[in-house]
């Protein structure tokens, strides 16, 4: 959400330039021209004829009189200049210029919001997964320690019996995965606490493996002769006690892990 809003807020503010540029670019289309007539003064010049002698003459001129026709001046009515072109003369590039910044605005929020939503189901995802990863290691501890060690430190198992010789090859096999993914998970994890945690159960699982390959090989090599109880006896005693360090050090790396 932080970065959604750094992105935003500089988009905003360009946002607002651009509406108050518009906004003064509009005031000044929109003015009303100056329609006041210059003012001319003139001087009109007094002039006075020089005066004439007229004839004397014995006839008196007749009288004229001459009728001026009445005529009313009629001044024509006109309206403010610019008026009937109000609507002709709006200029529309700056609502045009702020409704494209809008839309724009608009895209790009979708888009952030897009993007943000991708990322949150990405990471969501890959939590899945490593859940679900760190639940089949936990699970393949466990199977060490509840079905593999019983069954080949079980004294009524003849260890060169192929199928118990099967049995051991295979879980064997699935072990030495098992351990290299649980190192994998110790190079990976960032918490300190949890890395401690991991690091122990390696430990755990590496003495436990070795517990169970020293009592198949004392088994096999000294199976016709079982003149030595004491050994068998210690043997088993050092696998139980591998066994319960495994069966704690997993406990606590589910606990850490989180997983079921």
């Amino acid at each position: 959400m932080t970065r959604l809003l750094r992105t935003l807020v500089p988009l905003f503010v360009a946002l607002a330039v651009v509406i108050a540029a518009g906004g003064q670019v509009a005031a000044q289309t929109t003015a009303p021209p100056d329609t006041t007539a210059p003012s001319v003064t003139t001087q009109l010049t007094e002039t006075t004829p020089a005066p004439t002698e007229a004839p004397e003459t014995t006839a008196e001129p007749p009288e004229t009189t001459a009728e001026t026709p009445d005529t009313e001046e009629t001044t024509p009515t006109t309206g403010a200049p610019g008026d009937d072109d109000d609507d002709d003369d709006f200029d529309w590039v700056p609502i045009a210029i702020i409704a494209a910044a809008v839309v724009a605005a608009i895209a790009l929020i979708a888009l952030v919001a897009s993007r943000q939503r991708q990322r949150q189901a990405q990471e969501a995802q890959r939590r899945r997964e490593l859940v679900a990863h760190h639940a089949n290691m936990i699970n393949g501890l466990a199977w060490m320690v509840d079905v593999v060690t019983p069954r080949a430190t079980n004294r009524a198992y003849d260890p060169n019996d192929p199928r118990e010789l099967a049995f051991w090859g295979d879980a064997r096999g699935r072990l030495t995965h098992l351990r290299a993914q649980l190192v994998s998970a110790v190079e990976m994890e960032r918490n300190v606490d949890t890395t401690a945690t991991a690091n122990r159960t390696l430990l755990a699982l590496d003495g436990l493996l070795g517990a169970v390959e020293d009592d198949r090989n004392l088994r096999l090599t000294t199976s016709s002769d079982p003149a030595q109880p004491e050994a068998f006896e210690s043997s088993l005693a050092l696998v139980s006690q591998r066994r319960e360090e495994l069966r704690s050090a997993t406990d606590s790396l589910r606990y850490a892990w989180g997983a079921a």
